[in-house]
This record gives structure tokens, sequence and C-alpha cells, in this order.
């Protein structure tokens, strides 16, 4: 695995010189994994539905823009560890292979794949490329997630149950995220290898 790098821009009073950090890639795929456990603990259940409103969503658009080719592995190792029995998913709980709330949990893996391989393509080079390229993830998301839920709640009741309630959440989330992603991209100047995919952006061996 390569080491990634990040450019820190320091005050303009010391000359706004580029400093280089190297940060393992172990370190990023625990700090990944840990930020995803943390923003799966803000819930709020809903009565109507099994899926609660989470900070999921946001976790993994964030980890999408900024850690390249390990965002995948991040967000599926994080499924992963909950699908082994750890509460690391929403509400501290562990998740099951098949479940109402499985199809979001995959739906998030795909998501990053696709948030992190369109960003690396230069889709996401303005704040509202940044927003489009969220909004494709989210589709990936809810398409997924509905799919598996209407196998759980009745068809009629499947909008309502898995779509409406979390459209405003999720869209809120996106332009947090895409404004938290331009920011860093101020410190991390596109092109200069940090967070890559790998073999598109130039990283070290």
């Amino acid at each position: 695995m390569k080491n990634a790098e990040i450019y820190v821009t320091q005050p303009r009073g010391l000359g706004s010189q580029l400093q280089l950090i190297s940060m393992p890639w172990w370190l990023k795929l625990a700090y990944g994994v840990f930020l995803l456990y943390l923003m799966a603990q803000i819930t709020i259940p809903l009565p109507w539905t099994p899926v609660p409103i989470t900070g999921q969503s946001l976790g993994v658009f964030c980890v999408a823009l900024t850690m390249g080719s390990l965002a995948t592995p991040i967000v599926a190792i994080y499924w992963l560890l909950g699908l082994c029995g750890l509460p690391v998913l929403a509400g501290a709980s562990a998740g099951v292979l098949w479940g109402a709330k499985s199809g979001y949990l995959l739906g998030m893996v795909v998501s990053a794949e696709v948030i992190s391989r369109l960003k690396s393509r230069g889709f996401a080079k303005t704040w509202w490329g940044t927003l489009a390229v969220l909004g494709v993830g989210e589709i990936i998301i809810f398409a997924l997630g509905n799919w598996v839920l209407s196998y759980f709640v009745p068809r009629g009741n499947l909008l309502m149950a898995g779509f409406w309630p979390f459209l405003p959440g999720d869209t809120l989330k996106a332009v947090i995220a895409a404004t938290i992603s331009r920011h860093f991209e101020r410190y991390v100047p596109s092109g200069s290898g940090a967070l890559p995919h790998e073999g598109r952006d130039g990283a070290r061996n």
C-alpha cells in the first residue's frame, strides 16, 4: 500500500508554504472507520419505519470525497464489523446480512466507490459539481435501500418508510459534505497526490 500525502497550507504570514505530512494507509483506514462509527451514533428513530435518520451518509460522503481509493474499503470494513457483531452501526447496534436496513448499507459501499471515482475523474472540481456527484451517490443509496426495504414493508408504504422522511436531511448532508470538501481542497490542492485514487492522481510508491 502507498502512503498518502497531505499538504497543509501555513498561515499567510509564514509565506503560505506547503508542508508535506505522510499518513500511513492503515491510519487513514482506521480514521475513516471511526468517523463512520461516530456519525452513525447520531440517530433519530422514526416510529413508522424500521430505518432511522442517522449521520451515516454524511460520514460516507466525507470519506468518499477525501479518502480516494481507500473510501470503498473503509465503508466495506465498517459494514463487515457490524456483520461480525460489533456495535458500530446506527445506535450502537450490530448488523445482519439481510434486514430492513441492509440495502442502505450496501448502497453506501457502492456510493462510496462511485463518488470517489467520479471525483478522481474531475467531476467534483466545483461546489456544484461536488453536489451533483453526491446526488448520484444519494440516488444509489436510496435505490438499493428501498429495494431491500420493499421486502419488509408494504409496497404502498415504501416511499414514506424509506424515502420521503430522509430526503431533506440527506440533501442537507450533501450540502455540508460538499462545503467541507471544497474547504479541504484549499489545503490539499488538486493533483497533489493527497488521498488519491491509486494509479490516476500520481501517488508515490
